[in-house]
Order: C-alpha cells, then structure tokens, then sequence
C-alpha cells in the first residue's frame, strides 16, 4: 500500500481480538510461497516482527519468528548467501538472534563474509544498535569482541563508526575486554580515532570519549596512526569543519581530560 506495508505487516499491526484468534493456516497463507516477505520493510523501515513486538501481540511473534528460523534453515542449507542477508536483518532483534544460536551453536564464530563475525554485524547495523543483542553474544562468545575483520576492524570499531554515543554499549564492549581499546585496525586507528572523528553533536558522545580515554589512559589522544594523525588532532579538525555552536564535544572533553593530568604531557 501507499505505506509500503504488506498484508503481514497489517496482521502484525491488528488491534482488537485478531491477533489473538489469527490461526496457523492465516500465516501459512500469506507466507506460502513468500518467505522472502519476512524480510520486506516498509516505508517506516520496519519489519512484520518489528511491527507485532510494538504492539505487544505475543502469538503472532511466537509465530513469526518459527517460521524465520524456518525459512533460515532452508536457505542455511540450500542458498547460503541468502541466509547471510537474513542474519544480518534480524540480528539485532534478541529473540530472533537467540533462537538462530540455539539453531546452530557454532553462530556467534560464523564468518559472514569480509570476516565479518555476528558482533561485528550487530555493532555495524542501519538501525539502533540493539545492547540486548550486543551482550547475548559477548556472554555466548567474548572473544570475538577482540575478533578483527578483513578492515583490521574490531565489533567497537564499527560501533563507533556507526553509532558513536551509543554509550551502554561502547561500555558493555570495553567492561567486557578491556583491551579492545587498544587494537589498531589495517589503518593503525584505535576506536578512540573514530570516536573523535564523528560529526554528531550530542552530549552522550562526550560519555563515549570519556570511557574511551579512561580506559585507555590519556597517553591515547596522542598515539598516531600510520597517516600520522592523532585522535587529538582529528578532533581539532572535525571541529574546525563543523558549525557545533558553544559545544564542541569532542575537542572539549579531550582537552578537559588533558588539562586536569598535565604532568602525564
């Protein structure tokens, strides 16, 4: 329709008593033959799932998500590229993502290509990363949080890159390795590097610099990588580019860090 929605997404969307009497056989004949629906957005960039987990209609999740794993495991086993695009749709939804660990528990060391590990795609997605689903498989798997991918990339590499004030979940990666702050990636830029390379102005991103910097030590802002650029002089320099008003973020807390432990300079 004009909203980019499918029957699906209107019977995830039903109010009243439909969503509580909807049989089996409803499902089976809007999926039948169109398995591929499951992963249609609609104009709103929401999935059916996504739509039936807003308005709270527990059976037809339940049902949804069987006949995703479903679905995964006919394309696992017959179209594995396919089943690599619908991991990386329904990766950050928790219940999908736990139910395809249980499916196969060798998941979470799963290669999705570019070496490109679950965390890696979580970290990395369109939308929200989902802390949820970040810390599933931190738990089910804590050493790919230090896992880099064919970019040199660890899974806080691309969170930073993709969602840089996400502060509960740069915290869960650090709390979880502490020493992920210090791998460089193929470019030789530590997390930090990209932290103080995004253009957002948003006080929580001051947050994420601070768990950065107090993870790593002060001596991090000035630790160059292989262009020779340091995370101090790149947040000189996207403040420079930027009209941020009276709040440069980045450049403010580095230089507030830096002044109050002079003598480590």
């Amino acid at each position: 329709d004009k909203y980019g929605s499918l029957p699906l997404h209107w019977l995830a969307m039903s109010r009243g008593n439909m969503h509580r009497t909807v049989p089996d056989r409803a499902l089976d004949a809007f999926l039948l033959g169109n398995e591929a629906t499951l992963t249609v957005k609609d104009n709103y960039n929401m999935l059916a799932l996504e739509n039936a987990l807003t308005y709270k209609h527990t059976k037809i999740v339940a049902k949804l998500i069987d006949r995703i794993v479903k679905y995964a495991t006919h394309l696992k086993e017959h179209r594995p590229d396919k089943f690599s695009d619908l991991f990386q749709t329904y990766c950050s939804l928790p219940k999908v993502l736990e139910r395809f660990c249980e499916e196969w528990k060798d998941l979470a060391q799963t290669d999705f290509g570019g070496g490109n590990l679950p965390l890696h795609l979580i970290c990395n997605g369109q939308g929200t990363c989902n802390q949820q689903s970040l810390e599933f498989i931190t738990k089910l798997a804590p050493s790919t949080i230090a896992e880099r991918n064919d970019d040199g990339q660890t899974p806080l590499h691309c969170l930073l890159q993709r969602h840089a004030a996400n502060v509960p979940c740069v915290k869960a990666l650090i709390s979880a390795c502490p020493k992920v702050v210090y791998i460089q990636d193929s470019k030789g830029q530590l997390p930090l590097h990209l932290a103080c390379k995004v253009k957002e102005e948003s006080s929580a991103l001051y947050w994420t610099l601070v768990n950065l910097v107090h993870s790593q030590g002060l001596g991090g802002v000035h630790q160059a990588d292989r262009c020779g650029t340091t995370p101090l002089v790149l947040a000189c320099q996207r403040c420079a580019e930027e009209s941020y008003g009276d709040d440069p973020l980045a450049l403010t807390s580095l230089y507030e860090m830096i002044i109050s432990d002079p003598a480590q300079f």
